[in-house]
């Protein structure tokens, strides 16, 4: 009787470990996402695009919500809108843009 006890209570410290283990190894939060801005030289002035882990999720070679097809004139322009679009979807927002969002940017970058 002492042997199946001492059985039982091997499987018992065998199962929790494995179990720890488990939850250890495969329930952690993964890493975090590594958002980036990279600004681009693009026909007519400057656009940018957000990097995911290194990969482009969106490539914006146009000032986003205004109307026609406009790069932006100076890099730190395309900075500032194009970082705005990163916090967005760092903070699980859409990345849409409005045009009053992006005449504030411009003017005050």
């Amino acid at each position: 009787k002492m042997i199946k006890n001492k059985g039982g209570v091997i499987f018992l410290i065998g199962f929790i470990g494995i179990s720890l283990l488990w939850t250890h190894t495969y329930r952690t939060a993964s890493p975090p996402a590594r958002l980036e801005v990279v600004p681009m030289e693009v026909a007519g002035g400057w656009g940018y695009s957000i990097m995911l882990d290194g990969k482009a999720i969106i490539i914006q070679d146009v000032i986003p919500a205004i109307s026609g097809r406009h790069a932006f004139t100076r890099e730190k322009d395309a900075l500032a809108v194009g970082n705005w679009v990163c916090t967005q979807i760092a903070g699980g927002k859409s990345p849409s843009v409005s045009p009053e969002i992006v005449t504030h940017l411009l003017e005050n970058p």
